[in-house]
C-alpha cells in the first residue's frame, strides 16, 4: 500500500488527513462495492436515455436534447468511478497525482454542467407553459444549443482553475485518499475565495433560476385552471405533470449534493475538527447518486421516452417470436420433407 504514496503524492495531501489513522481494508472493500453499483446502474441508466434520444428522431425536441446534455454530463461522473474502485482494491493511489488530477477535474466538471443543465430545464420547462403562443422549435432549438455551449464553457473554465496553478491550489486527495477534490482544508486566503466563489456560482445561483422557475410553473398553472377550461387546460396539466417530475429531479440532485457542500464550506470556514474521513466519503458518495438516478426518472416518467422504448421492446421481442416461429416452420417443413423421402425410399425397395 505505502509504495503508491510517492513524495510528489504526499506533498498533495493535506495535513489534516494525517491527523487519523489509515481504514482498514474492509472499508475500503465496502466502498469499492457501493461505487461499483453506482457505477453499474448510472451508466446503464444514461446510456439507455443517450441511445433513445439519439435512435428516434420524434425524440430530438429542444427539451430533450437538455435532457440528453444531463445524460452526458451524469455519465461522465459515473465514468470516473474506476479510478476510485481501482484505488479502492490496492488501498492507495494507484494513479498517482496524474490520476488524482483526471478525478478532481471530471467531477468538478460534471457536477457544474449537471446542475446547469437542470436550471436550463427549469428555464424552458417554464417558457413553454407561460408563453405557449411565443413556442416555436427551430428557436427553441438555437436557444438550446447556446444554453448548452454556455454551460460546457462555464464548468469547463470553472474544473480547470485548480489545475493553471494560477494562485488557487490543485486537486488534492480527501478522506482515505483514494479519491481527490477541490482543497477544501486549505488556510490560504486565494484557495477559500475560489471555493466560495465556485460555491455561489454553480450551487446558489443555478439553485436560484430552478426555484423562481418552478414557483413561475405553479403560478401559471393555477391561473390557467382557474379561468381557461377543456383542451388547452389539459395540455396545461400535461406539461405541468412534467415539470414536477423534473422539479423532483432537481430535488433529489440537491439532496445528493447538499452534504458535500456543508462539508467544503465547513472546511472554508475553519471548522475542519468536524470534519473525518467518513464525513467527507459518504457526502462524496451521496454526490454520485444523483447521477444514476435522474436518467430512470426521466426513462420511467418521460412521456414519449416510455413511449418510444415500449415499442422498441415490443418490436425486439416481435422479432425473436417471428424468427423463432420461422426456425419452427423450416425445422417442421425439413422434417416432413424427411419422413417423405423416407417413406417412398422403403416403397421402392418393396
Amino acid at each position: 500500500m505505502h509504495r503508491f504514496f510517492t513524495e510528489e503524492y504526499l506533498k498533495l495531501v493535506n495535513t489534516h488527513w494525517f491527523e487519523y489513522p489509515p481504514p482498514n481494508k474492509q472499508i475500503h472493500y465496502i466502498f469499492a462495492a457501493v461505487y461499483f453499483l453506482v457505477m453499474l446502474v448510472g451508466v446503464s441508466g444514461n446510456l439507455l436515455v443517450i441511445f433513445m434520444i439519439l435512435s428516434f428522431r420524434t425524440l430530438r425536441t429542444s427539451s430533450n436534447i437538455l435532457i440528453l446534455n444531463l445524460a452526458v454530463s451524469d455519465f461522465l461522473m459515473v465514468a470516473k468511478m474506476p479510478v476510485f474502485i481501482y484505488n479502492s482494491f490496492y488501498f492507495g493511489p494507484v494513479l498517482g497525482e496524474m490520476g488524482c488530477h483526471f478525478y478532481g477535474f471530471i467531477g468538478g466538471l460534471s457536477g457544474t454542467a449537471s446542475i446547469l443543465t437542470l436550471a436550463a430545464i427549469a428555464m424552458d420547462r417554464y417558457l413553454g407553459i407561460a408563453h405557449p403562443l411565443n413556442f416555436n422549435q427551430g428557436r427553441a432549438k438555437k436557444r438550446t444549443i447556446v444554453w448548452i455551449t454556455f454551460i460546457w464553457v462555464y464548468s469547463i473554465t470553472f474544473a480547470s482553475i485548480p489545475l493553471s496553478h494560477i494562485g488557487v491550489k490543485t486537486y488534492v486527495p480527501e478522506g482515505f485518499l483514494t479519491s481527490c477534490s477541490f482543497d477544501y482544508l486549505s488556510t490560504d486566503i486565494q484557495n477559500r475565495c475560489f471555493i466560495f466563489i465556485y460555491f455561489v456560482a454553480a450551487w446558489c445561483l443555478p439553485l436560484l433560476v430552478i426555484i423562481t422557475s418552478y414557483v413561475g410553473i405553479c403560478r401559471e398553472v393555477l391561473r390557467v385552471s382557474l379561468i381557461r377550461k377543456g383542451q388547452e387546460r389539459e395540455q396545461r396539466k400535461r406539461e405541468a405533470k412534467l415539470s414536477a417530475i423534473l422539479a423532483l429531479a432537481t430535488f433529489l440532485w440537491f439532496l445528493s449534493w447538499t452534504p458535500y457542500a456543508a462539508v467544503a464550506l465547513l472546511g472554508i470556514f475553519g471548522y475542519k475538527n468536524h470534519i473525518t474521513q467518513l464525513a467527507s466519503m459518504i457526502p462524496a458518495l451521496f454526490c454520485k447518486t444523483a447521477a444514476c438516478v435522474n436518467p430512470f426518472i426521466y426513462g420511467l416518467n418521460h412521456p414519449r421516452l416510455r413511449q418510444q422504448l415500449l415499442k422498441l421492446c415490443c418490436k425486439k421481442r416481435y422479432n425473436l417470436e417471428k424468427t423463432h416461429f420461422s426456425r419452427s416452420w423450416r425445422n417442421t417443413s425439413c422434417s416432413f420433407k424427411l419422413k417423405e423421402q423416407s417413406l417412398c425410399n422403403v416403397s421402392q425397395s418393396r
